[in-house]
């Protein structure tokens, strides 16, 4: 593939976008996934993964995108 392939999950406070393929000429490689927080961070620039205070919320993300991919057929594991 010559594309970067994103998935993500939005609710009424967070966003959250993992990286499903990476490209030679990607601009971003170190980002692998983005947490939004909706209500503190209007303007979205801000990726909470590395914040401690937003670890429960990253894997409650983590487990659904994963579940999500899975039922989809879109796991690298398969």
């Amino acid at each position: 593939l010559n594309n970067i392939v994103y998935t993500g999950i939005r609710t009424n406070d967070f966003k959250y976008i993992k990286k499903l393929t990476k490209h030679p000429k990607d601009p971003l490689k170190e980002i692998d996934e983005i947490l939004i927080d909706l209500n503190n961070d209007k303007l979205e620039n801000i990726n909470l993964v590395n914040n401690q205070e937003y670890s429960d919320t990253l894997n409650f993300f983590r487990k659904i995108h994963k579940s999500r991919i899975d039922e989809l057929g879109l796991s690298k594991d398969q």
